[in-house]
């Protein structure tokens, strides 16, 4: 994390941008690539755009394939863990979690879906 007033201005920014996306329990996931966030979030009519785009650390917003994503730039990943922290969301958790809506989304069976077909298979009458 960068030291001096990247820190305090990621703090406030961070604070704001949780609110303006609807609260913790608004977010499903929450990521980060290159330049943005994601999140996927359970009700997008929560987010407060234009309160949110108006933040210093903000570059802008857009939604894509149900992605919610924040433009932050080359700092996103500084700011995105003050944003976890702020949040009290842990970021491994939340790749965890992607991965998982992705296996969903592709068909790909996840340890869930594969213990749900293992006890499928010991209590289905056989034939």
């Amino acid at each position: 994390m960068k030291r001096g007033g990247h820190v305090n201005k990621f703090e406030m920014d961070s604070k704001s941008l949780l609110q303006y996306i609807g609260g913790k329990e608004n977010i499903l996931v929450v990521t980060h690539c290159v330049t943005r966030i994601r999140f996927i979030l359970k009700n997008i009519e929560n987010v407060q755009i234009d309160k949110l785009e108006n933040l210093e650390s903000v570059m802008g917003t857009f939604t894509e394939l149900a992605q919610f994503q924040v433009i932050i730039g080359s700092e996103v990943e500084s700011f995105f863990e003050v944003f976890c922290k702020t949040a009290g969301i842990q970021e491994n958790e939340e790749k965890d979690k992607l991965e998982n809506i992705n296996q969903i989304k592709q068909g790909k069976p996840t340890i869930i879906k594969k213990i749900g077909n293992l006890l499928e298979s010991y209590f289905s009458p056989i034939r």
